[in-house]
């Protein structure tokens, strides 16, 4: 329920404006004060959740924000401002294995390595999918990165980002990768630093 007043499909509010406006028209035509009535309410309704939507924001709001910033901070080399949407104590998980960095400092480190060893250049968010169950929100990315790698020019890879909210607001806690292109688990550490626990 939440879902449709504060992060509203498209749809829904066009569809009100739509409703509201024939009620209007209808009620105007046949001079039925309640019916066009109707109609004014209707489309202020509409108003109503599109303003909802904009000005009100949810935890899969920020989530997708977060997620968004976290891969162009990387992008752009703002290693500051990704450990900032970092948990202190967030953790990565690479391809199914068990945590590899288990800190915000760590895992900034790592991603900064690897972003430098295959010298990333872009990176395109495919798709962005959010969902919450209870305290978790979860996004789920599929990104083409672009870097200059003569093996890899281009790559395609799956995660998976959990947010939760703590005393500082919504940050992410665990890191996912699911899939980094064709790679292996053992093939993408040896773009990641050793972590220091």
């Amino acid at each position: 329920m939440t879902d449709l007043l504060f992060d509203t499909p498209w749809w829904l509010p066009v569809a009100l404006v739509a409703a509201g406006v024939m009620l209007f028209l209808s009620g105007n035509r046949k001079q039925q004060a309640a019916l066009r009535n109707a109609g004014a309410a209707v489309f202020g309704l509409a108003i109503l959740i599109v303003l909802l939507t904009i000005f009100v924001d949810t935890p899969k709001k920020i989530a997708r924000r977060q997620s968004t910033a976290l891969v162009e901070a990387a992008v752009a080399g703002d290693w500051p401002k990704f450990q900032s949407l970092l948990a202190a104590s967030a953790d990565l998980r690479l391809l199914g294995s068990s945590t590899m960095y288990d800190n915000a400092a760590d895992l900034t480190e790592a991603a900064k390595v690897g972003a430098q060893s295959v010298h990333l250049r872009e990176a395109h968010i495919r798709s962005l999918h959010v969902d919450q169950s209870g305290p978790v929100v979860t996004a789920s990315l599929e990104l083409l990165t672009e870097q200059d790698d003569a093996a890899a020019p281009m790559m395609d890879s799956s995660w998976q980002f959990d947010f939760q909210q703590g005393s500082d607001g919504w940050r992410i806690r665990e890191i996912r990768a699911l899939n980094i292109g064709e790679l292996d688990e053992a093939e993408a550490a040896q773009h990641l630093p050793r972590s220091s626990q």
